[in-house]
Order: structure tokens, then C-alpha cells, then sequence
């Protein structure tokens, strides 16, 4: 008797019957889990809650079970929002893991460096603040306005500053009374409100609220508008307003002549009403400037022209004189990001030949540190002489077809720079 051959038929379940043997689409692959094992968390996540910490690097979220320990929990077992947000931060923590070198306060998860958690946060039923009691979303945005208050008889009068939280006109709270989350989001009492972004340096905004010298407004509302975006300021009954762009200056900083005679200088921006120092020591992407008749603070942008063919063009010339002067003459040229440094003989023949094309092509700070190669800078005087005369006896100053009495002896000014 023959044996009879059976053929088993091997079907993979998982996949329709139309589609045995056809590749997958590149999505699944993308898709797919990194490690084939997920890692089981300590306990089930319908279990916990999130809170919301604060330290000295900003807000900070943390998962705790019922008894407020923290823990690392399963995210598989939760649903919706909170099942989102475990899912994240676990996907956080472990890259943070990957990381060396990382201090312990790095291993929290900050809402400043992984904003895309306020979604699932806002939607979390399981938030509570660093007491245990729940917090929440308001509904909407609030603004966040700078008031500037003048102090009481003051000589010379200070300003100080109010930041506060203000919805509808009614204010919510005072700096000292909100904390932020990150530059969209502030937590007061147990509400969480959004604001327009205020900028990367949100955290250090609360600055503001302090009193200076009102001498010095457009100075500090020069660094306010400069670094924050999006907060209202209050001043008087001053309004603010947009101008046209401000573009800064290429200017040259003699800085100073040493002892063995070699000239210091450097090549820097330099913008109109603002000193040397103050433009050099701040990043000023924007300025204010405070118009007292019209009750105007009029915010500028900052127009920076590069330096790099300004420098080149002035390492050339200086060349260009240092092989004129010869091999034998002092003639050191150092270049680098600090500025220049030329040699006494250099420095001379340099100053002496170009000194008037420096003054038609860039603002000169620190002239009067040239003495030492016998330059000497003189401030302009403007002189302007006005003279008249009318002879009222003459028919031709009153006849309709005559001319229109002149101003003889009219002297034009004359502004010399050396």
C-alpha cells in the first residue's frame, strides 16, 4: 500500500490572505520598537500621579504613586493623556541614560527643554502641584504686562517695576506671585495660564521687577525689548511703537599706546545715543528710545552691517605699509579676535597716510590716545554768521515784479575732523 503525501499549508495569521509575500511599506519599519522588549515599569500607570516641581533650573515633572514616592511606572497600563505623557518621559528618561557626563539635576524631566509635554499635561487628570493638591489649565491666554511706577520724590526720580499677570484688565498676579513653567505657560496658586512666548530667557524676566534710575530707561528698555517678546510695557501714558530700522556704525576703538609704543585698536559696532561700553557689553537686537513731547517709546530694530570684509580690507592696508616700511623697520602687525596690535613705526606711517580715509569710512573712538604719534584731536566748532540789510527807501524792494531781500554775509559751516 502507498504511502500518501500531505502537503501542511502555512499560513502567517497576522497578515491577509491577498497579501502573502508582499513587502512591507517603508512606515512599518520606521514604526516599529527600537528594542523588541519594552521595559516593564514598577507599577501600573493608572496608579500615579505627576507633579509639578520647581528647582533652581526651572519646572520639573516627576511621577509618584498613591503614597507620594517616586516611581518609574508601566505606561502600557494607563489610557488616553496620562498614557501619552508617561509614554514621553519614558522615552526621555532613556535617552538621558544614553548621555555621560550629565550632572543628577539633568536627569529630571524640564518642561523649558521638552515643551511638546504640555499637550498630554494639559489633559492629565493626575496633576498635582509640590503639595499634592491638584492644579489645572485655565481656559485661554492672559497677557504679561511691565508696569513702570515712578517712586515717590525721588532726586534724581527712579522707576520701579510691576510684572504682573492681567486677564481682561483684572490682575491675577504679581512676579512674586507666579513661577515660570517655561516661556508660554506660568503656574499661580493651583491655574496654570498661557501667555504669548516671552522668549528664551523667560526665567530671567522677573529681573524687571526692581527699581532704577529713570535716567537709565531706554537703557533697561533697550535690554528688555532686546531679549523678551510678547510682555506689554506701561509707562506714563506713554504709548509703544514700532521704527524704522537703526543700523549700527562700523566704527575703530583706539584702545590704547603701550610702553614699546605698538598702537591697540579694534574694528566694533558702535550705535547713535548709546555708549561704547553699553553696546559692547550687550547683545541689542533692538532698541528704545523715549520721546518725551510726543509720549512715544519707539522700539528700532538693530541692523548689524558684517565686519569680516571691513577687517580684511584694513589688514591689507596695514600690509601694504609694512612692506613699504622694509624688513628692518618695526613693522609687527597682530591680528585676532581681540583686535590689532601694530608696531610704533607701523602705526605711524599708517595713521599718517590713512587717517582721513578712516574718518570718512568709520566712527574714531579714542582719538585723543594718538598724541604719542603727534596727532592731535580737535572737537569741530560750528560757526554761523547772519547779516541783513533793507534799503526800505529803494522803489525796487516794493515794486510787485522785484526781487526778495537777500541775507549778505552769510557764512556757511565748516566742520574739519583730523
Amino acid at each position: 500500500m502507498a504511502a500518501s503525501a500531505h502537503c501542511l499549508s502555512v499560513r502567517n495569521p497576522d497578515i491577509h490572505p491577498d497579501l502573502q509575500g508582499e513587502p512591507e511599506p517603508p512606515l512599518f519599519a520606521a514604526l516599529q520598537r527600537a528594542d523588541e522588549r519594552a521595559a516593564m515599569g514598577e507599577v501600573a500607570g493608572g496608579d500615579v500621579t505627576v507633579q509639578l516641581g520647581f528647582d533652581e533650573h526651572g519646572a520639573w515633572l516627576e511621577i509618584l504613586d498613591d503614597k507620594g514616592r517616586p516611581q518609574d511606572p508601566d505606561y502600557r497600563a494607563a489610557r488616553g493623556a496620562l498614557r501619552d505623557l508617561l509614554k514621553a518621559m519614558a522615552l526621555i528618561r532613556r535617552r538621558q541614560q544614553d548621555l555621560v557626563g550629565w550632572e543628577s539635576s539633568a536627569e529630571r524631566v524640564y518642561l523649558h527643554h521638552h515643551e511638546h509635554l504640555l499637550w498630554p499635561l494639559r489633559n492629565c487628570p493626575a496633576l498635582v502641584g509640590e503639595d499634592r493638591r491638584p492644579l489645572g489649565f485655565a481656559p485661554g491666554t492672559v497677557e504679561m504686562v511691565l508696569e513702570l511706577v515712578p517712586g515717590p520724590a525721588q532726586e534724581p526720580p527712579w522707576l520701579t517695576g510691576r510684572l504682573l499677570l492681567v486677564r481682561d484688565g483684572e490682575i491675577l498676579a504679581q512676579a512674586d506671585q507666579f513661577r515660570f513653567l517655561n516661556e508660554t505657560h506660568v503656574l499661580a496658586g493651583d491655574r496654570i495660564y498661557e501667555t504669548p512666548p516671552v522668549g528664551e530667557n523667560f526665567a530671567r524676566l522677573p529681573l524687571f521687577a526692581s527699581s532704577f534710575p529713570e535716567a537709565m530707561l531706554e537703557r533697561c528698555l533697550s535690554l528688555f525689548f532686546s531679549h523678551f517678546t510678547g510682555v506689554t510695557v506701561r509707562y506714563r501714558d506713554y504709548t509703544t511703537t514700532p521704527g524704522e530700522p537703526l543700523h549700527a556704525r562700523p566704527s575703530i576703538l583706539f584702545q590704547n599706546v603701550d610702553e614699546a609704543g605698538e598702537l591697540h585698536f579694534d574694528l566694533i559696532h558702535t550705535l547713535p545715543g548709546f555708549s561704547v561700553d553699553f553696546t559692547r557689553k550687550y547683545d541689542l537686537t533692538r532698541v528704545c528710545l523715549v520721546h518725551e513731547t510726543e509720549k512715544t517709546m519707539v522700539v528700532r530694530e538693530v541692523a548689524y552691517a558684517g565686519l569680516a570684509e571691513e577687517r580684511q580690507a584694513l589688514c591689507r592696508s596695514l600690509n601694504r605699509h609694512q612692506k613699504e616700511l622694509g624688513a628692518d623697520a618695526e613693522a609687527m602687525v597682530y591680528v585676532d579676535e581681540h583686535g590689532f596690535i601694530v608696531g610704533k613705526e607701523l602705526a605711524a606711517r599708517f595713521l599718517g597716510h590713512e587717517l582721513s580715509e578712516l574718518a570718512r569710512r568709520y566712527v574714531l573712538i579714542g582719538a585723543e590716545k594718538l598724541r604719542a604719534y603727534r596727532i592731535k584731536p580737535v572737537i569741530p566748532k560750528l560757526t554761523l554768521r547772519l547779516g541783513f540789510g533793507i534799503d526800505f527807501l529803494h522803489p525796487e524792494r516794493w515794486h510787485p515784479g522785484g526781487h526778495q531781500p537777500g541775507l549778505p554775509g552769510q557764512a556757511l559751516p565748516v566742520v574739519q575732523e583730523t
